[in-house]
C-alpha cells in the first residue's frame, strides 16, 4: 500500500514538473523597454523612446494601455509625448499629461487593435534641468487594455524587472557624460621664407619659396598668391617645389596678381616636414639702374577646414635687378666727370658701413630703402660718415645720395644709387 502511494506521488510530481513550463509558456506576455541615454553637458532637450515586445502563443488583444511613472522633477521634466509615427497612431484616444508634483501619465485607446508590427509604443520629450550623475524615473502602472479571452497576462518592464503587477524598481532614464573631453588640437605657426638674390637686367631667376614644418599643421590644400612688380620683372612663372613633386599644382593670373592653388595627390592626405613648396622664375626688366623689388603681398591661405594653421609668417628677403649702368647721374650745370664719386664700406657689412666722401662734396642727404621700397634711414651730413647697421635687418637696400649744396648753388649736383647688402 505504502509502495503504491509512493510511487503515485512520484508520478504527481513528475506530471507537475513537466507541465509546469508548458503552463508558463501559455502566458501572453508584454515586454517594455524606456530608450536610456547618455546626456552631454549643455544638453537641454532630448527626446527618447519607448518600444514594446508582446509574445503571445495564444489569442492576445491589445488596444491600449494607462502607463505612469513618476520622476526627479529637480532634474528632468516631461514636456510632450509623441505618437505620430509609433503602434498607437490611430488610436481613438491617444494623451500624455502631467499630473503635479512628480507624475506623468500616459494613456491610449483603441477600438481596434493597436499596430503590432511598429515596435515604437510612445515617444516624451523631456525638459533637461541638470544632473551631475543620472535621472531616475518609477514606473507605477502599466495596464494593458485588450478584450476578455484574449488577455495579456504579464507585463514586464526590462529596465525594472522583478515586481510584475505590483510595482518597479526605479531606474536611471539618463545618465550624466562624464567622460572627458579630448584636449582641443594643438595649432601651429607656420613660415614662408625666400633668400636674397639678385637678377641681371634681362635675365632669369629662380626663386625657391620655403616653408616651415608641416608636421601636424594638417595642411592638405591651399592657394599661395602674390603681385608681380612690373618695375622689376617683365615675367613670372610658378613650378611645383620639392614638397609638390607628387602633387597637383595650378595656376591663375589676373594682369599683375599671380595665384597658385597646390595639393597632395591623395587630397585626403596632408603635407609633412618643411622644405621647398613652390620656385618661382622671374625675369628681370631690361633696365640701366639697379631696381630692388621683392615678392609683394605675399598670402597663403589654407584651404581645408580642418588645418591646425594658427598664423603665417611670410620672411621673404628682397630681390635686386642690377641694371647694365648702376649709376645714374642727372646733371645740372658742369660735366659729368667733375662730379667724382662716392663709396660705402664694407660691403657687404655686418655692424657698420663708412661713407667716403671726395674733398669737393659739401652737405650730403642719405636715403635709405629696403627691398619694398620703404624709408629705413634718413640722415644729412658734410664729412664722411658711419652708418651703425647692426640693428638692420638682414636684406638687400639701397642708399641714395643727393649733393643739396649743389644744388643750392646752381652747381653740379647728381644723386648716386648704392646697393648695400648685410
Amino acid at each position: 500500500m505504502n509502495s503504491r502511494r509512493i510511487l503515485s506521488l512520484a508520478v504527481l510530481l513528475f506530471a507537475i514538473v513537466v507541465s509546469g513550463p508548458t503552463f508558463a509558456q501559455n502566458k501572453n506576455i508584454l515586454r517594455i523597454r524606456f530608450e536610456t541615454a547618455v546626456i552631454k553637458a549643455g544638453t537641454t532637450d532630448i527626446i527618447l523612446k519607448v518600444f514594446y515586445k508582446l509574445e503571445a502563443p495564444k489569442p492576445v488583444s491589445f488596444r491600449g494601455f494607462d502607463c505612469r511613472f513618476v520622476y526627479e522633477n529637480l532634474k528632468i521634466q516631461p514636456v510632450t509625448t509623441f505618437f505620430d509615427g509609433t503602434a498607437c497612431q490611430f488610436a481613438d484616444f491617444a494623451h500624455g499629461s502631467f499630473k503635479s508634483p512628480d507624475a506623468y501619465y500616459v494613456q491610449v485607446l483603441s477600438s481596434a487593435m493597436l499596430d503590432t508590427v511598429n515596435k515604437e509604443l510612445f515617444e516624451i520629450r523631456y525638459s533637461i534641468k541638470g544632473f551631475a550623475d543620472s535621472a531616475m524615473i518609477e514606473p507605477t502602472l502599466f495596464t494593458p487594455v485588450d478584450d476578455d479571452g484574449k488577455r495579456i497576462d504579464t507585463v514586464i518592464i526590462e529596465n525594472a524587472p522583478g515586481r510584475d503587477n505590483v510595482g518597479w524598481y526605479p531606474f536611471a532614464l539618463m545618465y550624466a557624460d562624464t567622460t572627458k573631453p579630448p584636449p582641443p588640437p594643438v595649432k601651429k605657426s607656420i613660415v614662408l621664407s625666400s633668400d636674397s638674390t639678385d637678377i641681371h637686367s634681362d635675365s632669369i631667376r629662380t626663386i625657391s619659396l620655403n616653408v616651415s614644418s608641416l608636421d601636424s599643421a594638417n595642411v592638405k590644400s591651399g592657394i599661395f598668391e602674390f603681385e608681380l612688380d612690373t618695375a622689376a620683372f617683365d615675367s613670372v612663372a610658378v613650378m611645383k617645389g620639392a614638397l609638390l613633386t607628387s602633387g597637383i599644382l595650378s595656376l591663375s593670373r589676373d594682369s599683375t596678381h599671380i595665384v597658385a592653388k597646390f595639393s597632395n595627390a591623395d587630397t585626403s592626405k596632408s603635407f609633412a616636414s618643411a622644405g621647398e613648396l613652390l620656385k618661382i622664375l622671374l625675369r628681370g626688366k631690361k633696365l640701366t639702374d639697379t631696381v630692388c623689388s621683392a615678392i609683394v603681398n605675399p598670402k597663403l591661405t589654407v584651404l581645408n577646414a580642418d588645418n591646425l594653421v594658427s598664423s603665417v609668417t611670410y620672411k621673404l628677403q628682397g630681390i635686386c635687378v642690377f641694371g647694365h649702368k648702376d649709376t645714374v647721374i642727372t646733371g645740372f650745370v658742369g660735366s659729368e666727370e667733375e662730379a667724382g664719386s662716392l663709396t660705402a664700406s664694407p660691403n657687404p657689412a655686418h655692424s657698420f658701413i663708412d661713407f667716403h666722401m671726395p674733398d669737393h662734396l659739401g652737405n650730403q642727404h642719405l636715403v635709405v630703402f629696403d627691398a619694398l621700397g620703404k624709408k629705413v634711414y634718413d640722415a644729412a651730413f658734410d664729412e664722411d660718415f658711419r652708418w651703425n647697421v647692426a640693428s638692420i635687418p638682414a636684406g638687400l637696400y639701397t642708399a641714395t645720395v643727393i649733393d643739396f649744396s649743389a644744388l643750392q648753388t646752381g652747381a653740379k649736383a647728381y644723386k648716386q644709387k648704392i646697393l648695400i647688402i648685410h
